[in-house]
């Protein structure tokens, strides 16, 4: 008898509960803000570790409510956000930023054809992670 997808990995819940616009995404997000100990700017802590020269193509997978967007637009030449839920992309709305509604498992984008891939917080998310 197959197993039941669980919530956190079923497209379906993911796109029309948990993550049907960026409300529950931005509590958690401040929850993190307002306990972790010690605090840290995590979104810069990631940022500032990638070597940037200031003209690569960023791809942001599971952008979720776009926390990187900002620092990955002022490092970066081209900015993707991608998200699977068409909600959490409504409400990522920065000048210049291009949207795209992707499934991580199968990336709209050819081969190479980005410089900086970040799928932060979102890789448990995706059902068959091996491949």
């Amino acid at each position: 008898m197959p197993q039941p997808t669980p919530a956190f990995t079923d497209q379906t819940h993911l796109k029309s509960l948990s993550y049907k616009t960026q409300d529950k995404l931005n509590l958690r997000i401040l929850t993190h803000k307002k306990y972790t100990q010690p605090r840290v700017d995590f979104t810069r802590w990631v940022m500032d570790a990638i070597p940037w020269q200031g003209n690569e193509v960023v791809l942001d997978v599971g952008c979720g409510s776009g926390n990187y967007v900002d620092l990955g637009q002022a490092y970066g030449r081209a900015y993707f956000a991608g998200d699977l839920s068409p909600g959490m992309l409504r409400g990522v709305a920065h000048p210049g930023l291009i949207r795209v509604n992707l499934d991580a498992q199968r990336l709209p984008f050819a081969a190479d054809s980005a410089d900086v891939i970040l799928a932060n917080h979102m890789i448990y998310h995706i059902p068959d992670q091996e491949a």
